[in-house]
């Protein structure tokens, strides 16, 4: 008999002292790297008890079923709080993630807006390597947040990246 759903749990945990949120992404690809594969959405999840960092766990449950839908459950562990987001999958090869990745570069530098933000992502794209794999993803998030918005041509999330990328890499000079 074939399976209708396939389901992974992980445990995570804070990073942060009284962390009260956290931002789930969610990838769909197979490559090692989490820039290498296609980001298919978000969503956060609050209210965490704030602790000492690595005190409050988050358990993140990821269910398949055989339409394509993909369910990510993300609960505190201590309290039961709960988000949900579902997604619709496309079936995507590595070939296909790898075009949309190039389509999205391409539509950033292409758009009007990209001008005001093209010099910070520069810089922060030529800074990766200096920083540590946490660091590095972080910036990396960003990076990829203002090229989406700078593609969307939406001024709001334009400020708003261009901001969090600027500060981010004050903070980690």
């Amino acid at each position: 008999m074939q399976r209708s759903t396939y389901q992974v749990k992980n445990i995570y945990y804070t990073v942060y002292d009284n962390q009260t949120s956290v931002n789930i992404e969610v990838y769909q690809g197979e490559e090692a790297l989490v820039k290498d594969n296609l980001k298919i959405g978000e969503f956060n999840l609050g209210g965490i008890p704030e602790d000492l960092a690595g005190k409050q766990g988050i358990e993140v449950s990821f269910t398949y079923d055989k339409n394509g839908i993909l369910q990510v459950d993300a609960t505190v562990v201590s309290t039961g709080m709960r988000a949900t987001h579902k997604f619709l999958l496309e079936s995507m090869d590595s070939k296909q993630i790898e075009t949309a990745k190039t389509d999205l570069e391409i539509l950033w530098r292409k758009s009007d807006f990209a001008e005001n933000s093209k010099a910070i992502i520069e810089v922060a794209s030529g800074k990766l390597q200096s920083f540590n794999p946490y660091d590095r993803k972080k910036v990396e998030d960003v990076i990829n947040k203002l090229k989406q918005a700078i593609a969307d041509e939406n001024e709001e999330l334009i400020e708003k990246y261009d901001s969090e990328l600027t500060d981010l890499l004050f903070d980690l000079e």
